[in-house]
């Protein structure tokens, strides 16, 4: 397994979420994957998302707070990255058109461009473990 898209392998899954009984949201998913293909090297994959309610630029959402990958090679070794989501920001700006006619002599130019976001991955931390 490795970057290339020949590396590739598809692999079957299972997955448990709970639910919070005071409020009916989403507070914890897992996912497993139990025979993950031999060709992976893997024995087993897990990856655990945590979710908690944060408010950002006056509204309130439903977020990531933890994400923990593991994952048990065939000689036993597991491997383990692990994301905290915190300090969560809004960015936003206002800006005014006026239509109103403007003093002689001035000129505005205004250009719209926006970036694509760039995924990235990580690379995960090795610990000892069993498969």
């Amino acid at each position: 397994m490795g970057p290339r898209p020949q590396d590739l392998a598809t692999m079957a899954y299972d997955g448990k979420f709970w639910i919070d009984p005071e409020n009916a949201e989403l507070s914890r998913m897992t996912i497993e994957v139990p025979h993950p293909p031999r060709e992976s090297h893997t024995c087993r994959v897990e990856t655990t998302i945590d979710y908690r309610r944060a408010g950002i630029g006056g509204y309130d959402f439903l977020l990531p707070q933890l994400t923990v990958l593991q994952m048990w090679d065939a000689e036993a070794q597991r491997y383990q990255n692990r994301i905290e989501y915190a300090s969560c920001r809004a960015f936003q700006s206002e800006s005014v058109f006026r239509t109103d006619p403007q003093p002689s002599g001035i000129t505005i130019k205004i250009a719209l461009r926006s970036k694509s976001i760039r995924r990235v991955r990580l690379p995960a931390t090795p610990s000892k473990g069993s498969c």
